[in-house]
């Protein structure tokens, strides 16, 4: 054998251990399909009533206005009071009203006290979310007497009242505050998952323009973007925790439920929201959500946003960071388009 031949034989010898370990190279598996967000067995489905409560805003805010508490059994208004102790000690109040035809509704009432603010994020962010378009738990600014709050504060600590600022005086003392649709069937799920953040990680990872039309036609998909797209607006950072679902009835169908707005619309130098991640990892935005973001446009949100209520204003820096906030998303969200212009909107 010459010497040519025999140094060929190692390349010629590491040739064929390339083409035998081809053929035995696997095939990339097929992607994965996307979570099932059908709901669990064990989500009781919720009421009638309770989908068209969350559903239809206009009706539902005005029973939340409605005068007539109601009573159990034996007579007793149904008031209660929560009180959460701590370095900032604070009280909520349930209280249900009755309902013209004959039922009955329960809000949770958060007034305005010494050492929080929350009723006035609750407030804003809601009426910032139906000026968008989003659908979220009604929310009403509204006061009660003081004869009807001292009910649910007579099994609390005497202190406890003292947290709540009182107005008015004599028969005509009230608190004032956010007053939220309280939804029975709430559950910490979309689908089968629980509202963790590795969950969002999850559903956010596959709403991109190969899963276009599986978050297209997914309800509880689109309302996540919305609800994203809220808290990156009001820098609300209490998620991923009060987020979840209701079941309607005799179906497989949810409707997602977005609660808790109180930690928003504080002052952007100390406070940021990781949703801003989940926010930025998606990739497909129903068109009617954006041209809404589109369409409100920078006086209108100041507007909104500079209202009065009940004496509390937000301060002109958290309205600027506000209107910042817009102009990053709507950039984010063109930059999508630019990328990919047939398979970002739907």
């Amino acid at each position: 054998m010459s010497g040519s031949a025999a140094r060929l034989l190692p390349r010629v010898s590491r040739l064929a251990a390339f083409a035998v370990a081809v053929c035995f190279v696997r095939p990339p598996p097929a992607a994965a399909d996307p979570p099932d967000l059908s709901p669990p067995d064990d989500q009781p489905a919720a009421a009638a009533t309770t989908i068209e409560r969350l559903q239809n805003l206009d009706a539902t805010e005005q029973l939340l206005h409605g005068d007539d508490v109601a009573s159990d059994e034996e007579g007793h208004l149904l008031v209660k009071a929560t009180y959460e102790r701590g370095v900032h000690p604070k009280v909520r109040f349930r209280v249900t009203l009755s309902t013209p035809d004959g039922g009955t509704i329960e809000g949770l009432l958060k007034v305005k006290q010494q050492n929080y603010r929350d009723w006035v994020g609750e407030l804003f962010s809601y009426r910032l979310g139906r000026a968008l378009g989003i659908r979220l738990t009604p929310t009403v600014d509204r006061c009660f007497p003081r004869s009807v709050l001292d009910i649910g504060l007579a099994d609390q600590p005497a202190e406890v009242a003292e947290l709540v600022t009182w107005e008015g005086e004599g028969d005509e003392t009230h608190a004032c505050g956010s007053f939220t649709y309280w939804v029975p069937e709430f559950q910490f799920k979309i689908g089968p998952l629980a509202s963790l953040p590795e969950t969002f990680d999850t559903l956010t990872g596959w709403m991109g323009p190969n899963n276009r039309d599986w978050v297209a036609g997914s309800q509880p998909l689109r309302d996540l973007t919305a609800v994203f797209l809220l808290d990156f607006l009001v820098f609300n950072e209490d998620r991923p925790h009060n987020v979840g679902s209701v079941r309607f009835p005799d179906t497989d169908v949810q409707l997602l439920v977005a609660i808790d707005f109180g930690d928003s619309l504080y002052s952007p130098s100390r406070r940021d929201v990781q949703c801003r991640r989940w926010l930025w990892r998606i990739k497909v935005f129903p068109e009617t959500l954006v041209d809404s973001l589109r369409n409100l446009d920078a006086d209108a949100l100041r507007s909104l946003l500079s209202a009065e209520v009940f004496g509390a204003t937000l301060d002109d820096d958290i309205v600027d960071a506000v209107l910042d906030r817009r102009e990053q998303a709507l950039a984010r969200i063109d930059e999508l388009v630019a990328a990919h212009p047939d398979d970002t909107l739907y």
